[in-house]
């Protein structure tokens, strides 16, 4: 709008609410800087308020990368997988500390009820819908201790090494009772269980350690957390972990050369698959490498030990309505066997000398008949054909990397001591970005074989990023007055934070982290229409809590810029001239020093305009969100607070802040607040920000 003299605008504007017909005849312009009242009786027009986050993750969370969502995460695609939705951004993440624990404080839409916190960690529940209490507070508590018995990795020590801590006695016998059991499946062939698992039995009786098979045994959570919380830091949930796949060489376990036997189990570590999968292992005497294709014809027996890897843990993304869909517990513990060089010989425990064991996996190769809910009387059974399931993989299948064959399904990592090797699982044979976590198990071997080329889970670098998005609106007539159509200057934003955690760790647990912000960032999108202002007005940005010392760099579109000469807050002028940066884009960067102790959580954006930023104005009119103060750059007339609302009863704002994109504009010259112009901001403004929280989605008022 053209600035007049205030009559002029007055007759104008009063010419135009007669018009518009819906002003309800309020008279809204007065001086807004004369006659001011107390500040604390000025609405503050805020769309978003803090809310307080209290996580609880257990140890096995401990400096664990969690994100926090306005809206459900995770989509399932057409072959039923769930995964992350790439076009969703979190609108903050962070990282625990050594305890598993995060308390902070976060801004929100004020309209917004509930959260979706996701976690990287595997191992920890994925995306759980949490409600925002009326306190304005979001707590979650993951800290359960599992009910297992404590033994440790099998021993080298005393007469008989071949005895486990957990009891059982392995020797140079069989094992006895045995089970080994023919699966008919189409297309795979030499394929058997080694688990008592049959048709028509309860869903809660299934159980892959039947009677006089192997003892039940399970790690102690606490000597098993440290090590899996590093494998999926190392592994994390919904990244492409592709540079950390393995290969045959790494993947494939080994037995010793230097004692006549191998002892060798797979404790559970966890899952987070989507399909339930059979997992298990095949063997052949190295010098006679078999191929991939070989372990699906009838040269090699593929022995399956897990007929379903999924847990019985309650699964906790939205949508997941059964109970329990699995059968292992964490931690369960799983004695491979072997069973003679021609696979014809009765089962032991001990692998000769000379032997190669590798692993597959048949993706969604078992099936409920009533499966979608839980149901105690539920037949599970394998498929009848391999054609009916996801794919079959094993460790042999390979695709090139970085010129390297690397496995399509499987990785691997050890710790710092390479006493303990982490297999991870793709369950998913056609995914481009596998996360190898689907399945998660940990070897024990006697002694356990370790390739020089599995990576090794020691300090972590992260860079968590997360982004808040709205609109920004503003008047331009401040402070002769406003027609508070709020078009004048209108842009989308995306401010995004991006923070550098890396943590140290000794004897494979995290004792310390480094972390501080890395970089700002602030994207803005001009929507305004071509006419909606006739003033050459700037955009510009203060951060208000940020000490300019610590700002490494600024650029604006890629280009140096500079923050502004005479103002002690850093602030920026990212677009000199809003009318004709219409349909444009500025990306504002700034890069911050190395180990900065920022608190992100007090972090404020102050965006503003200039007014007339051509020159043609007496002084530098700033225009600013509601009882935001302007820069020290800006004109405040006497040095009064001026709180940027109009002077007659502060129902009306020179500018705002609307938590979403796509906001629908106000009509040219209408008040906002009129019929068909947002109504329901009235009853907002008037009571302060109780009522109509979310008027902003409902411009006909419905």
């Amino acid at each position: 709008m053209i600035r007049v003299k205030n009559k002029q605008w007055l007759f104008i504007l009063g010419l135009s609410a007669i018009i518009a017909g819906c002003n309800n005849e309020k008279d809204y312009y007065e001086d807004p800087l004369k006659n001011l009242k107390p500040e604390n009786e000025y609405f503050d027009f805020s769309t978003k308020d803090k809310v307080s986050v209290s996580l609880n993750m257990g140890a096995v969370g401990a400096n664990s990368i969690y994100e926090i969502y306005l809206e459900d995460p995770i989509i399932v695609k057409d072959n039923g997988l769930a995964e992350l939705n790439s076009d969703i951004k979190p609108v903050y993440s962070n990282i625990t500390d050594l305890t598993g624990k995060s308390n902070v404080s976060i801004t929100l839409p004020s309209a917004s009820k509930k959260v979706y916190l996701f976690n990287r960690n595997a191992l920890l529940p994925g995306s759980v819908e949490l409600e925002i209490s009326d306190t304005r507070t979001i707590s979650f508590n993951n800290e359960k201790e599992n009910d297992v018995k404590s033994v440790r990795a099998i021993g080298d020590e005393g007469p008989d090494w071949y005895v486990h801590t957990d009891g059982i006695k392995y020797g140079k016998g069989n094992v006895s009772n045995a089970v080994k059991d023919k699966v008919n499946m189409t297309g795979l062939n030499e394929l058997y269980t080694l688990c008592q698992w049959t048709n028509n039995v309860s869903i809660s009786n299934i159980t892959f350690t039947p009677k006089d098979y192997v003892e039940n045994t399970l790690r102690d959570s606490k000597e098993i957390n440290a090590f899996s919380s590093q494998a999926t830091r190392f592994y994390p949930e919904g990244k492409n972990n592709s540079k950390y796949a393995g290969t045959p060489s790494t993947v494939n376990l080994k037995t010793s050369n230097d004692k006549d036997y191998t002892n060798i189990n797979l404790v559970v570590l966890g899952e987070n698959a989507g399909w339930h999968s059979p997992f298990g292992y095949f063997y052949y005497k190295a010098g006679n490498e078999p191929t991939a294709d070989d372990l699906k014809s009838n040269k090699i027996p593929k022995y399956i030990i897990l007929p379903d890897a999924s847990d019985n843990v309650k699964d906790s993304w939205p949508g997941a309505d059964w109970v329990i869909d699995g059968m292992f517990k964490l931690g369960q513990t799983i004695h491979l066997q072997f069973f003679g060089e021609k696979y014809n010989e009765p089962a032991s425990y001990n692998f000769p000398k000379g032997y190669i064991i590798g692993w597959f996996v048949i993706g969604d190769g078992t099936t409920c008949s009533k499966y979608g809910y839980y149901n105690p009387e539920c037949s599970w059974s394998f498929k009848n054909s391999l054609s009916e399931t996801k794919g079959f993989c094993t460790s042999l299948d390979t695709r090139k990397l970085g010129g390297k064959d690397v496995c399509v399904n499987f990785a691997v990592a050890t710790n710092s001591s390479r006493s303990m090797m982490y297999i991870g699982v793709e369950d998913d044979v056609k995914t481009s970005d596998p996360d190898y976590n689907d399945l998660m198990f940990y070897v024990e071997a006697n002694p356990l074989t370790i390739s020089p080329d599995v990576p090794i889970m020691s300090d972590k670098e992260e860079h968590i990023k997360y982004s808040n998005k709205g609109t920004y609106a503003f008047e331009d007539q401040w402070p002769d007055g406003g027609d508070y159509d709020m078009n004048d200057v209108v842009t989308e934003y995306e401010h995004g934070v991006s923070i550098y955690s890396k943590t140290n760790f000794q004897d494979d647990k995290p004792v310390s982290t480094i972390k501080y912000v890395e970089e700002l960032t602030a994207t803005f999108k001009f929507t305004q229409a071509s006419d909606a202002a006739t003033f050459n007005n700037a955009l510009g940005i203060e951060f208000k809590n940020l000490d300019k010392g610590i700002v490494e760099s600024v650029t604006v579109n890629g280009t140096t810029a500079q923050l502004e000469v005479g103002n002690p807050v850093p602030s920026v002028i990212v677009a000199t001239n809003a009318r004709t940066a219409i349909g444009k884009t500025f990306e504002l960067v700034i890069k911050l020093k190395q180990n900065n102790t920022l608190d992100i959580d007090n972090l404020e954006y102050n965006p503003f305009i200039v007014e007339n930023n051509d020159g043609s104005a007496k002084g530098r009119y700033e225009v600013h969100l509601p009882k935001y103060t302007p820069t020290a750059l800006g004109w405040n007339g006497t040095n009064i607070n001026q709180y940027y609302v109009d002077g007659k009863n502060g129902l009306y704002p020179f500018a705002i802040d609307i938590p979403i994109w796509n906001w629908t504009l106000i009509s040219e010259n209408v008040a906002i607040g009129n019929e068909g112009e947002y109504p329901n901001f009235i009853n907002w403004a008037e009571s302060n920000g109780v009522n109509n929280k979310d008027w902003y989605l409902h411009k006909n008022g419905r």
